[in-house]
């Protein structure tokens, strides 16, 4: 048997409340997008061989997936597409569980999404990557049950309850810009980041929790952009506020703030910062303010533009398996 798994790419797009007060932590927002995306084909062997594009980073999520399922499963991988690292576009989350999704169905493993998010460490913060993988769309999650107080990031041992789900309409189109080289935070860096920050305000949690459920929810049920947009910016600065200790700024850098800056100026219905960054979006509808957004943001880029930025719509159906002949 040959299968192939082809993942989305996710935006991440704020975090509900950080305080940990109410027995609950983090809470996410986020939407899948069409690209970029991981891409690997899989077939039965008689050991692990994995090749191909970051062939030792997927070797190792396959390994950890087998260690903690404790069986002896094996296949040989070819990792023919990934998603850039480190960048705010979901790739750990995406290429982890696009490995153990493939090892699972080839040996017949009855393991869940949820249970393989787990198992590769993937389960620490936000389940938004994990719904993304499974259902696409826009998604919201609940945050992770700790004791009072705690944020810490951590392995877990369940995801974060999912609590709203729903399709994204296509003509609502992403213009994406990785602003620069540099990555964001990820492994132990991020780790201690979140012990360092401030604890935040019961006020500022309360403000994104009253611009998700009275406005991003209901607006995208609607199909009202204007609505969405505004509020998905309002969210964006407010968890920019929250991490201006860390980040040195809301933005990650001086040219993802500009970004930002020029994607609204040209008529984006949001705009903002994708996890970490230094991956930034802006929110438009239809083709022809995606250019006109597009073209805004070319020259802060310069030559890295053709590799950098890009139009994307939301994926609502998840990552894709397929029977190879």
């Amino acid at each position: 048997m040959k299968l192939s798994v082809k993942t989305p790419s996710r935006l991440h797009l704020g975090l509900i409340d950080l305080s940990g007060d109410l027995g609950r932590a983090f809470g996410s927002i986020g939407v899948g997008l069409k690209a970029p995306n991981v891409l690997i084909s899989s077939e039965e062997s008689d050991r692990l061989i994995v090749e191909g594009a970051q062939a030792e980073r997927f070797k190792s999520f396959a390994e950890r997936f087998i260690q903690a399922v404790d069986a002896k499963a094996k296949c040989s991988i070819r990792v023919k597409k990934v998603i850039p690292q480190h960048v705010g576009l979901g790739s750990g989350t995406q290429s982890a569980l696009a490995v153990a999704y493939a090892v699972s169905k080839l040996n017949n493993l009855n393991i869940s999404i949820e249970e393989a998010a787990v198992f590769t460490g993937r389960a620490s913060i936000s389940s938004v990557g994990v719904g993304v993988f499974k259902y696409g769309g826009f998604i919201v999650d609940a945050g992770h049950k700790v004791e009072v107080g705690e944020r810490s990031k951590k392995e877990r041992r369940s995801i974060a309850p999912i609590v709203f789900r729903h399709p994204f309409p296509q003509d609502w189109l992403f213009v994406v810009a990785i602003a620069e080289e540099k990555r964001g935070l990820s492994g132990e860096e991020e780790k201690r980041a979140f012990e360092e920050l401030p604890t935040p305000s019961k006020e500022w949690a309360a403000e994104i929790c009253r611009l998700t459920h009275l406005n991003l929810i209901p607006a995208l049920i609607e199909k009202d952009i204007e609505t969405f947009g505004k509020a998905l910016t309002k969210i964006q600065m407010l968890t920019g506020r929250y991490f201006e200790k860390i980040q040195g700024g809301i933005f990650a850098s001086k040219t993802a703030e500009e970004c930002c800056k020029k994607m609204l100026e040209a008529g984006a219905k949001a705009a903002g910062q994708s996890s970490w960054g230094p991956t930034v979006y802006a929110l438009t509808q239809g083709v022809e303010e995606a250019r006109k957004v597009m073209k805004a943001v070319e020259p802060l880029l310069e030559s890295a533009a053709k590799d950098r930025l890009f139009v994307a719509a939301a994926d609502n159906k998840g990552a894709r398996l397929r029977r190879l002949s």
